[in-house]
């Protein structure tokens, strides 16, 4: 599957919804008198509740000048603004934002009615509340028709200087701040990159001579995506930002990287020795994980002044990427979670499964987090201002982790869902008699539209269930969920007295038996147990500008021209179905596109991936039919439960259907899947669907 979020409105060169011609941006044109200045943006960031979206009701006005655009592609849908007290994120329902607000601009923001949220760590304003494909609240942008109400334009050329930093002096209020940070250059391990993989967001990391780290974040959609890194050492210029508590810059352009410098002296190598670390003897141990977990009180944050050391086993690394600076390590006793501000700890510094370890623990701090006691190097403010624990940093891991011999062996605890306790946690344990849930099944790992972590159900044939849950920078997030009963061997950890499992990879996983129904089962464990794939259409061998001529399918038209059926558009090299009665001379529009027959089973299933533009009308209907004969009005049709686009939904952005499994409509018997689009012209006033990556098995 193609895991593509956005399009941008080249697109619209097919049967477009969106005028491309623009005129010469008024660049000097201020529509109103300049609004009175009520507050700073630093006041206005103060006033927001982490967590929550709300409507400013007060007469708040802002003035900022316009820091990063939209012209180089990295940014979409949004601009950043900056006045002497910080940066703010502001979202809006546009493109070609650059023409009318490019960098330099000052503008005024009139806030009342705008929303105040946050994602990540970054507050932003915008116009609306929306949702995320996994449900949760997000900020939607201000309505393209409404930005003259909200936004007055000033005076262009203004400079916003960048504020020079090193990335440890970085904080909350630098975030959306054009900063300037010095002696930087990229990690070994990504020269010879470019900046993104195509239509991919990418993360590159950089880091100074000291050590310290920082990432630089681009879309695969930008400009530059295809560039190669610099491969010196210089002075970054970008808006700082955060993930989480991960520190990261985006650019605004190449040319705000200038590495032309030589690179530190032995770069690249780490303090760690790497996979192929030598082993020394350890010394024994004098405490125990039960013992030290024992010494912490919930809540708060244990100092460790005791010069006692500890020796365990990792248990899980990050080599799949369903851990991340951190690994977890049992003794005889118990299991704990190690935290450390280190990526690749597994290739680079030797912590890989099986390795013995010994930690000397003064020095380190104990905190928990929704049930899990955790260890780690510091106490550091996050960005909700908040005390956190951080990791083992670069330079101490050489003096606080002594690495021993690998390929030492721990035995999962073999425990039912119901046993499972807190002397359990962060334990390897082995769970049989279980499978995922209903709804739960050939369904990806992880949520790789939104790039989402994600939870899935899994439950015993007593229906006694447990969370599985799975980063989307896991390297078997786009894997399928197996849809027989079997095994897991996972890391247990809970969430707020939610139960959950992290695999180490999808060997963790053998479900390959009868579900608990009978139903089921002969799959490939955790690669996914779905059946034979009877088709994968993704019309990348279809021909660009023409109706859908495929074979097996049917493209017809019940109402309107043949001409305004489904037909084939492209964008970067990708080809999908699209279909629209824009512009379209017939009062009415019924178009048809029908699947190749599909033959019912247990484990028949269809997903697909839809997406809409300028949204007007619920035109779009997915349906099943066990008696089509070529004629789509003379069948008997049934409608498909499946999760289409609405119009919360950003335009061009991709939206999965979900795993439908047929024999919920059929039980036996050759069906057909209809997309049927209905629409009409009036006034031009009508909503683009566009198709891609179909796939049915059976």
């Amino acid at each position: 599957m193609k895991n593509w979020i956005i399009l941008l409105l080249s697109i619209l060169s097919f049967q477009a919804c969106v005028d491309q011609d623009f005129d010469a941006p008024p660049f000097g044109e201020i529509l109103q008198d300049a609004p009175e200045v009520t507050t700073t943006i630093a006041e206005l960031k103060a006033m927001h509740v982490f967590g929550t979206f709300v409507t400013i009701e007060d007469d708040i006005v802002i003035r900022g000048v316009i820091s990063a655009d939209d012209e180089s592609g990295n940014l979409f849908r949004r601009l950043v603004m900056q006045d002497e007290s910080g940066g703010i994120e502001l979202n809006i329902n546009g493109v070609e934002l650059h023409n009318t607000f490019p960098e330099g601009r000052e503008i005024f923001i009139k806030c009342k009615d705008l929303i105040l949220g946050d994602f990540a760590g970054i507050i932003g304003i915008g116009g609306a509340i929306g949702e995320t494909g996994g449900g949760d609240p997000r900020l939607n942008g201000i309505e393209e028709i409404l930005v003259d109400q909200f936004i007055v334009k000033g005076s262009i050329g203004n400079d916003v200087i960048p504020e020079s930093k090193t990335i440890d002096q970085l904080g909350p209020l630098d975030v959306s701040k054009l900063v300037q940070i010095d002696n930087l250059e990229f990690e070994d391990s990504e020269l010879g990159r470019t900046f993104a993989d195509f239509e991919q967001n990418t993360n590159r990391f950089l880091e100074t001579c000291d050590g310290d780290e920082i990432l630089i974040r681009t879309s695969g959609f930008s400009n530059f995506f295809n560039d190669e890194l610099p491969s010196g050492n210089g002075t970054l210029v970008g808006i700082y930002t955060v993930f989480g508590d991960t520190k990261q810059m985006i650019i605004r352009r190449p040319d705000e990287l200038a590495f032309n410098g030589p690179r530190c002296d032995g770069s690249g190598g780490g303090s760690g020795g790497g996979g192929g670390v030598d082993p020394v003897d350890l010394p024994d141990a004098t405490t125990t994980i039960a013992a030290l977990k024992a010494t912490h009180t919930l809540g708060g944050f244990t100092t460790i002044t005791s010069n006692d050391i500890l020796t365990a086993v990792i248990t899980a690394d990050d080599r799949s990427g369903n851990f991340f600076r951190e690994i977890i390590i049992q003794d005889g006793s118990a299991g704990i979670e190690l935290l450390v501000n280190e990526r690749d700890l597994a290739a680079d510094f030797g912590l890989e499964i099986g390795r013995e370890i010994a930690i000397n623990l003064n020095g380190l701090v104990l905190n928990d987090f929704a049930g899990n006691i955790s260890l780690g190097g510091e106490i550091f403010v996050n960005n909700s201002g908040a005390d956190q624990l951080g990791g083992i940093n670069p330079a101490q891991i050489g003096t606080t982790i002594m690495i021993g011999e690998g390929n030492n062996s721990v035995t999962p605890a073999n425990v039912a869902i119901e046993d499972l306790g807190d002397d359990d946690i962060h334990r390897l344990v082995t769970i049989d008699d279980i499978q995922f849930a209903d709804g739960n099944t050939n369904v990806t790992y992880a949520d790789i539209v939104n790039n989402f972590s994600q939870n899935l159900d899994l439950e015993d044939c007593d229906g006694n269930a447990i969370i599985i849950r799975s980063s989307n920078f896991a390297d078997f997030a786009d894997s399928f969920t197996p849809d027989g009963n079997g095994s897991i061997t996972a890391i247990y950890s809970v969430f707020n007295g939610d139960r959950q499992l992290f695999i180490r990879d999808l060997g963790d996983i053998s479900m390959n038996g009868n579900r608990c129904d009978g139903t089921g089962g002969g799959g490939s464990g955790g690669g996914g147990g779905a059946g034979g794939v009877v088709f994968d259409e993704d019309f990348q061998n279809a021909t660009v500008d023409q109706l859908v001529d495929l074979q097996g399918w049917v493209n017809f038209a019940e109402a309107g021209s043949q001409a305004n059926s489904w037909f084939i558009a492209d964008f970067n090299d990708n080809s999908y179905a699209q279909v629209s009665a824009f512009q379209s001379t017939d009062a009415t529009n019924i178009n048809w596109l029908v699947s190749p027959a599909i033959e019912i089973s247990s484990s028949a299933s269809l997903s697909f991936m839809m997406g809409q533009c300028h949204w007007a009308q619920d035109g779009i209907s997915v349906l099943i039919s066990d008696n089509f004969n070529g004629d789509p009005t003379s069948a008997t049709w049934e409608e498909v439960d499946a999760n289409l686009p609405t119009a919360n939904d950003d335009f061009w952005s991709f939206v999965p259907s979900g795993t439908i499994m047929l024999e919920d409509y059929f039980s036996s018997g050759n069906v057909h899947i209809a997309f049927r689009y209905e629409g009409s012209a009036p006034n031009d006033e009508t909503t683009t669907f566009i198709l891609d990556d179909i796939v049915a098995t059976n």
